[in-house]
């Protein structure tokens, strides 16, 4: 659904304090970070020809592809004539553009404008965009909300952040069932962070009743797609004999992958 990289990481830079969010009490995994919006391939179907055309021009120049040579300039151009227009797609497009300076001078305030427009038409990338804004203006109350509405289409990242409010009680009372019912949906997403940490809540019986069997797995499905603070976990499943035969040298190996990749709490 999106591309570039580069655009990814530097939104990552844009938004770090977020980060806050998913390093609070009770284990949560200290370095996980989301992903965040890129510039997107799909536009809303109530979209006029011209915008879609626009649109598609402006993938084109991204991409340089179909005897289009890369352009940032006329990508963005062509998104913000497409936007301009009230496509959902290139609201978010256009917004990442000035959040980046691709193709454009930075512009929060703009960003901020464009995501807010593609919220307000139902687009799943810009209300979880404007929800981690709200979220760093400590503005909890709307933060959620935001984070709901695109958990509500199945935003695997807004379905992580739901379900952290509520496991946390941030800006409301807390809600461990609840809680739990979101990091599932986020797991049915292969969403490596509400794999860890509903498998916590099942390790722990927050939420939940304990369950080795279950939490195992789950560690063993984040480790798997690199999660490092899983990995630590999974270390101590085998180290402990919790949901698995005990297996001292599988839990070295985990937990020196972990060591690897500089968590603290794996390096003895």
């Amino acid at each position: 659904m999106f591309a570039s990289k580069q655009i990814a990481r530097q939104w990552i830079r844009t938004i770090h304090s977020t980060s806050r969010l998913f390093t609070q009490t009770r284990q949560v995994h200290r370095g996980f970070r989301i992903t965040p919006p890129q510039i997107s391939v799909r536009f809303g179907a109530t979209a006029s020809n011209n915008a879609k055309d626009s649109f598609d021009l402006g993938l084109k120049y991204f991409k340089g592809e179909d005897g289009y040579e890369q352009s940032p300039e006329k990508a963005f151009a062509c998104f913000k004539s497409a936007a301009d227009e009230g496509l959902v797609g290139a609201q978010a497009n256009v917004a990442v553009c000035y959040v980046n300076g691709y193709g454009v001078s930075k512009d929060m305030d703009t960003a901020i404008k464009y995501f807010e427009l593609g919220a307000a038409q139902g687009d799943a990338s810009c209300q979880f965009s404007l929800g981690v804004r709200q979220h760093e203006l400590q503005e909890y109350g709307s933060a959620f909300e935001l984070f709901k509405q695109s958990a509500s289409k199945g935003h695997p990242d807004a379905l992580f952040a739901t379900a952290e409010m509520l496991s946390h009680g941030q800006g409301m009372s807390q809600n461990l069932s609840e809680a739990v019912r979101y990091y599932k949906l986020g797991v049915q997403q292969k969403h490596p962070g509400s794999m860890y940490k509903l498998g916590l809540h099942c390790y722990n019986g927050w939420g939940t009743s304990v369950n080795y069997d279950d939490a195992f797995k789950l560690f063993l499905a984040a480790s798997e797609l690199d999660l490092v603070q899983a990995m630590c976990s999974l270390g101590s499943c085998y180290e402990e004999g919790k949901g698995v035969t005990k297996a001292p040298f599988l839990a070295f190996k985990w937990y020196k992958k972990a060591a690897d990749r500089g968590n603290t709490a794996a390096q003895f």
